[in-house]
């Protein structure tokens, strides 16, 4: 974890900017945390709903049920702002976000 000092990696891709973001959101991308809840996962039918199961599939997203439990946990390294998404009853989907540059064009 990077100390609230230094920021977050996502704290200095934002720049100045960060401070506009809405307070709960600032802290989380500052401290990490852990959001939790249902989601819906709805797919469309025909080839798009086919190619949309297909690459579901592929990133760890459960299509077989049209409702599941769902957490994330945020956390940091140094250099990065990680994502591990976890579906009730299924696989882990691990995220990674490396800033490049600093916002707006990075």
């Amino acid at each position: 974890m990077t100390s609230s000092e230094d920021g977050s990696a996502v704290s200095r891709w934002f720049g100045p900017h960060f401070q506009t973001l809405q307070p709960l959101l600032r802290d989380l991308h500052l401290h990490g945390g852990r959001l939790q809840g249902v989601v819906r996962i709805r797919v469309g039918r025909g080839i798009a709903g086919w190619l949309c199961r297909r690459l579901a599939r592929s990133i760890g997203v459960p299509v077989d049920r049209e409702q599941r439990g769902f957490e994330v946990r945020i956390h940091h390294s140094d250099r990065a702002l990680h994502w591990d998404r976890r579906f009730e009853a299924a696989g882990e989907m691990k995220s990674t976000f490396v800033p490049v540059g600093t916002w707006p064009t990075g």
